[in-house]
């Protein structure tokens, strides 16, 4: 079933999102008979605070299970790199979904009021102001607002320079 993390962009001037990590617990067992189906990411706007079905131009990606790396305490990440960068605008928000044909995939998330499996502190705060969902059908959503996905966003960083070029 997909799941979705929604997130707002506070950033001036929008962002350029150039690869996305992820942590997964488990995937499909390579060796057995789930071991061509892939993961798969996408950005998508949303409409009342919800994942909509309208994916943002350049932002979906697959990786196969052998393409994908797990952890027992959430310490490896899988990243995700778009083959451009993914513009988004600035106040808008939007939500990153995780679907797979597979039931084998496992993320790591937190969940307010219990404790970070890394440092076992209390988890007291979301770590951001964007909500979780799950979804059976890929249109119909169930916000959980204690928890939330672990993620990591990396940007472009332009630099102003100076160039020539001839026509």
């Amino acid at each position: 079933d997909p799941v979705a993390q929604t997130f707002r962009v506070d950033e001036n001037g929008g962002v350029f999102l150039k690869k996305v990590t992820l942590y997964f617990e488990d995937k499909p067992d390579t060796a057995n008979n789930d071991k061509s189906t892939p993961v798969r990411i996408r950005i998508v706007d949303t409409d009342n605070g919800y994942p909509s079905s309208k994916i943002v131009p350049f932002s979906e990606i697959s990786k196969d299970p052998d393409q994908v790396n797990i952890s027992s305490d959430s310490s490896v990440g899988t990243t995700f790199e778009f083959e451009d960068p993914v513009f988004l605008e600035e106040g808008e928000e939007y939500a990153l979904v995780v679907l797979s044909n597979s039931t084998e995939y496992r993320m790591w998330t937190s969940v307010r009021g219990e404790q970070d499996i890394q440092t076992n502190e209390l988890i007291a705060r979301q770590p951001h102001m964007g909500s979780f969902f799950k979804s059976q059908n890929n249109s119909t959503w169930s916000a959980d607002q204690n928890r939330d996905m672990k993620f990591q966003f990396e940007n472009c960083d332009f630099v102003d320079s100076t160039g020539e070029f001839y026509l």
